[in-house]
């Protein structure tokens, strides 16, 4: 399991570098275009470069201009023991960017393996696939096989549970198709039921697929309403915590922008039902010098120790409630 991870010279972060504290269940919160989802493609990436022979990325796919020759992207991660693992990736004399060894800085060009990552499994926000993306990108996305939509009875029985705890009146069967208990419609694919709930049975369905290693999800609130948003933090914590109960390295990171869903996680932590210390808020913010990162330590009685953005919804909230005004 990942405890630390530094992103340096990719995409909005810079040459400093910004280090993200993750625990069993991490929260990455901040505006639109930060670098969170970057954050998670960055996860994502660290899985490809392990199962890829002759990793070689277009320098082209960095559009923002911060990396020259000679410049590296560097990842490091350390695991629940603090041994540290370093990736790096460097420029080449044909302006590419390949996996190198860090201390020889040869090539790489067999598979490896970084035991803080076992498996990565990304699910990207929206219903649909992004056009015209970068060929690093592309290399981010997830691959499925045939079997995709295949699912066991237990993976069948998870979902329909979890139905139930968002109060969404859907079951799946084995074969991966719906049916609507409402209007009693057995069958139903995927593409044939609404944008909502077709978002909400993408991220069940990878929640139930998910054995170990780390699970990357950007706004699963997107698809339900504020009355399910308690019911999804708490479903969040408690399928997380059920899977480290069998494997360490199982871990869940979340691109989040609610509120209603950090207010439930502290409100557990300050009930005893989930510990402090499995559990990690990370604010991402925009500097000149590139994106940063800042942990907000989660206390015992479920208060955080900072909200770094003077402009986030906590204070957007106060403002409401007290009518303060906010400085010119």
């Amino acid at each position: 399991m990942i405890r630390k991870f530094t992103l340096r010279n990719f995409k909005c972060y810079g040459k400093q570098g910004a280090t993200f504290d993750l625990s069993r269940i991490t929260f990455v919160y901040g505006n639109n275009s930060v670098g969170k989802s970057s954050f998670l493609e960055a996860l994502k990436i660290l899985d490809s470069a392990q199962r890829r022979r002759d990793l070689v990325v277009r320098s082209d796919a960095f559009k923002n201009g911060q990396m020259a020759a000679e410049d590296e992207w560097r990842m490091e991660c350390s695991d629940l023991e603090g041994h540290v693992h370093n990736w790096v990736l460097a420029s080449n004399t044909e302006s590419k960017w390949i996996l190198v060894d860090r201390d020889s800085r040869e090539r790489i060009t067999e598979p490896v393996y970084n035991p803080c990552v076992p498996s990565v499994e990304h699910i990207q926000a929206g219903d649909f696939k992004k056009k015209g993306v970068s060929e690093f990108e592309a290399l981010a996305d997830s691959m499925e096989g045939d079997d995709a939509n295949v699912l066991t009875q237990e993976e069948v029985a998870d979902i329909n549970n979890m139905f139930k705890d968002l109060n969404v009146q859907y079951s799946c069967s084995t074969d991966g198709s719906l049916t609507d208990l409402d209007f009693d419609m057995p069958g139903l694919s995927a593409d044939k039921v609404g944008t909502g709930i077709r978002g909400i049975y993408r991220y069940l369905k990878a929640i139930a697929k998910w054995k170990s290693g780390l699970l990357l999800l950007e706004e699963p609130e997107a698809n339900v309403n504020e009355s399910q948003l308690q019911a999804l933090a708490q479903l969040l914590v408690r399928m997380a915590l059920e899977k480290g109960k069998n494997d360490t390295n199982a871990q869940l990171v979340v691109e989040c922008h609610s509120e209603h869903v950090l207010l439930e996680l502290l409100g557990m932590v300050a009930d005893r039902k989930l510990r402090a210390e499995d559990v990690s808020v990370i604010y991402v913010k925009k500097t000149k010098e590139g994106s940063v990162a800042t942990t907000c330590q989660v206390r015992e009685d479920g208060s955080l120790n900072k909200w770094p953005d003077e402009k986030g919804f906590f204070t957007a909230r106060k403002r409401i409630l007290f009518g303060e005004v906010e400085e010119p």
